[in-house]
């Protein structure tokens, strides 16, 4: 399984939170850059990784709701595709 390691301290936007997503996770051209399209790919069969996320809380207070909401996906897709687990920080 591979570690990914995502540092949320610079990231100040959705946009840029998707972007990152999509290439730190080797998402395919068709990403939809979006919280829904983000739980498509981590549930997928085939997925899986250990994923690191660090300073969190500058991810709470620059995107604020959208970050709790990130934060479900991430809890929901490590609940259905067992391949899947995250650790905040």
């Amino acid at each position: 399984m591979k570690a990914v390691y995502l540092d949320c301290k610079d990231i100040n936007s959705t946009e840029c939170l998707q972007k990152v997503l999509k290439t730190m996770l080797d998402f395919p051209e068709y990403y939809g850059y979006n919280l829904d399209a983000l739980y498509d790919m981590l549930t997928e069969p085939e997925f899986e990784a250990e994923f690191h996320v660090t300073n969190f809380d500058a991810l709470r207070e620059n995107l604020g709701k959208y970050a709790r909401a990130f934060e479900r996906v991430l809890e929901d897709s490590a609940e259905e595709n067992g391949k899947f687990s995250y650790y905040l920080d």
